[in-house]
């Protein structure tokens, strides 16, 4: 019997019924290595998107907790020009105060 490459692998001839059942036992057997490649793939893939939205999830927390921590000090600015400015204005009214008892 000669041999037949079949998807690069050489067989030895089988009898014409029985032929086209192996070729469909190899074919399964191809299909069921496809099969576990993707599962095996689709695995990484999984893990790989559930670490990126981990991060993402980590990220946002941190951003959002910077937002709050410069909105507290824009607060703390706020006020604090606000006192300089009620200094600033009781300053103003003095001066107004001596310069008209002067005058």
């Amino acid at each position: 019997m000669k041999a037949l490459p079949l998807g690069g692998r050489a067989r030895t001839q089988v009898p014409p019924d029985d032929f086209e059942v192996e070729e469909l036992r190899e074919r399964i057997v191809d299909l069921e290595a496809r099969i576990r490649a993707l599962a095996l793939s689709r695995r990484v893939l999984i893990t790989l998107l559930l670490s990126a939205d981990r991060r993402r999830r980590m990220e946002v927390a941190r951003l959002k907790g910077e937002i709050e921590k410069l909105r507290d000090r824009n607060r703390r600015y706020a006020r604090a020009l606000t006192a300089r400015r009620v200094v600033i204005t009781r300053l103003r009214q003095r001066l107004e105060e001596v310069a008209g008892s002067e005058g």
